[in-house]
């Protein structure tokens, strides 16, 4: 019985690719056919976009946003942003670029808009200060969505996949699914008491105060953050728990070496990242070789480093295979992550079970845990 139900569910899965494929190749066609849109979303997401397009010939005619004190603003290249209002919403296409873009693609047919195009679906990269589109799917990826579709060690965890795909295909009107434990907080994949753990993008401490609070204060905890001034806060806060905590103000990587990379000065505070066009230059390290110097043996590792899990992940290979640490690794960052980075740790360890958890109502916070 348990075959069938997977059988149905991969079925399913096949479906949604399908979907994709052709909700990618739309996308593919329409930004590249330059003609007068209007952006729905005049925070920071909205700019990267609005910049991709001027800078490919099209004419944004105005921005779109339902907070009350953005309207009658001039937002980005001194373009006006006002209400969505029926008189103007289909006037032109408009193109969503707002975190919150699962929500008015509902607004938006309530208004009666016969013409939206959804950013979030097609963008390769949630970090990357430049917007750009998701390249089509190969046959390759096609296998590995469907091999992690057969892997998933649970229910819940496909119902997540299936609802995390459901997202990138802008007319589903499918309801998110939020996992019914906080981040980094599965019932099977957490850290145990007076363990040894790794956090990689450890922020303002934020992540080192809740590893404390679930295991009282017993947790020696080694906190990798290379943005400067979030550093400054995670000093302060860590004096607020009882774990032991040993702090890195460098970056995770695949080897040791020095990398460019955009600060807090240059982006927000919680989007910092490895970029070649970045402001400042920061040490990154690899966990194989931090783990040898340091003579440790994590048995729990978090990554939530903006699109360098990949390359991090890389560098833990000696630890991954011959000490096999729970993971909570971020799915999220570039748009192909969400089975990639499965498949890469299933290569190198198949002894891994996987489970799939999604923590916010929009298309971010997806976390890959194995045990």
């Amino acid at each position: 019985m348990l075959n069938f139900r997977k059988s149905y569910f991969t079925k399913e899965i096949e479906h949604i690719i399908s979907c994709l494929e052709l909700e990618i190749e739309n996308g593919h066609k329409f930004f590249n056919k330059p003609q007068p849109v209007r952006l729905f979303g005049a925070g920071s997401f909205g700019i990267r976009v609005c910049k991709f397009l001027l800078e490919n010939g099209f004419e944004v005619v105005g921005f779109l946003d339902n907070n009350p004190n953005k309207q009658g603003f001039k937002c980005f290249d001194n373009i006006l942003t006002s209400l969505p209002d029926k008189s103007i919403i289909n006037d032109t296409p408009i193109i969503i670029a707002s975190t919150w873009s699962y929500f008015i693609r509902k607004q938006l047919k309530q208004l009666g808009c016969n013409q939206y195009y959804d950013a979030s679906v097609y963008m390769n990269s949630t970090v990357s200060s430049h917007f750009s589109l998701v390249s089509p799917l190969t046959k390759y990826d096609k296998a590995e969505l469907l091999e992690l579709s057969r892997i998933l060690f649970d229910k819940n965890s496909c119902k997540i996949l299936k609802s995390v795909l459901n997202l990138r295909l802008p007319k589903n009107e499918s309801e998110i699914i939020i996992s019914p434990y906080s981040d980094y907080n599965h019932p099977l994949v957490k850290p145990k008491n007076g363990a040894t753990i790794i956090d990689c993008g450890s922020y303002n401490g934020d992540t080192y105060l809740f590893f404390d609070k679930i295991s009282s204060g017993t947790l020696k905890i080694h906190l990798f953050e290379p943005d400067k001034n979030n550093f400054i806060e995670l000093k302060k806060n860590i004096k607020k728990g009882k774990s032991q905590a040993i702090l890195n103000n460098s970056c995770v990587w695949d080897k040791n070496e020095e990398l460019n990379f955009s600060s807090s000065k240059l982006v927000s505070d919680q989007s910092c990242h490895v970029s070649n066009k970045g402001d400042i230059k920061i040490g990154a390290i690899s966990l194989d070789n931090y783990c040898n110097k340091h003579q440790i043996v994590p048995s729990y590792i978090k990554m939530d480093i903006e699109g360098a899990e990949f390359k991090a992940l890389k560098g833990a290979k000696e630890i991954l295979c011959n000490h096999q640490p729970c993971l909570a690794i971020s799915v999220y960052h570039y748009y192909k992550d969400l089975w990639q980075l499965p498949m890469y740790l299933k290569k190198i360890n198949p002894s891994y079970q996987f489970f799939l958890g999604h923590h916010r109502d929009h298309w971010s916070e997806t976390v890959l845990y194995a045990i």
